[in-house]
């Protein structure tokens, strides 16, 4: 995507707001990631008020939020990409 957005027509501050907006991005993905690795992994520190069930719940409702972030920089980056 990044590379898409730097041949679009985006000026130098459009850019690097994109830059900072995939950023978070990433450290979205990454936190994803790590979630998928604890709900995967058999822990037994769990305790009452973390269990798997809740873990699950938090994995589906960030992987919602990581999708939807996915989907708006790539429409504005394909939007702008397409313009020029």
């Amino acid at each position: 995507m990044w590379k898409l957005a730097q041949e679009a027509d985006f000026d130098i501050q459009e850019l690097e707001s994109l830059k900072e907006e995939m950023h978070h991005y990433e450290k979205r993905l990454q936190k994803l990631q790590n979630l998928k690795i604890d709900l995967s992994v058999d822990q037994p520190d769990l305790n009452e008020f973390v269990t798997k069930d809740k873990m699950g719940k938090k994995l589906a409702k960030h992987t919602d939020s990581v999708q939807k972030l996915h989907a708006e920089l790539e429409a504005k980056i394909v939007t702008r990409h397409s313009e020029f």
